[in-house]
């Protein structure tokens, strides 16, 4: 339990795997962000989490601390968008397979080596596996067999 001046949130720890994300909990509201969720399960609560009124995100990621601005949940959310376009341009030179769309390296660049305890090559293709997942989920990617085509 952390305890601050307008009031406390409970860290619990969330998700199937010792590597997932975590969950907080207020009185107000529980956003959960689970690293074995798929996108549209990291995108509600971030779209829930703007319309409170915070003055600060906490993240794991990246900078870890920011003020309470919608605005860097968007642009998060827009990555997501940007991602999901990249894949499609890349389909649209024709049929991948995931082993083919990850040597793109459309998050890390092309970095093969570990940084520290990071394996990129395996984060880049959980992350691909995730987004080909909401692809096909809205019809934009089709699979055939080992290969993603995208959609007519």
């Amino acid at each position: 339990m952390f305890d601050f001046a307008k009031g406390s949130v409970k860290f619990i720890k969330g998700g199937r795997y010792p590597s997932c994300h975590s969950v907080l909990v207020n009185d107000q509201m529980r956003a959960v962000i689970d690293a074995s969720s798929n996108l549209e399960e990291t995108i509600f609560p971030l779209q829930r989490l703007k319309t409170f009124d915070v003055d600060t995100y906490l993240t794991s990621h990246g900078k870890g601390i920011y003020e309470g601005d919608p605005s860097h949940i968007d642009r998060y959310l827009d990555v997501i968008s940007i991602r999901d376009q990249q894949i499609a341009d890349l389909l649209k030179k024709g049929p991948r397979t995931l082993h083919q769309i990850v040597k793109e390296g459309i998050i890390y660049g092309n970095k093969t080596t570990p940084i520290g305890p990071w394996d990129l090559n395996l984060s880049e293709k959980y992350m691909m596996m995730k987004h080909l997942d909401r692809l096909l989920r809205m019809g934009e990617v089709q699979n055939e067999g080992q290969f993603y085509i995208l959609s007519n």
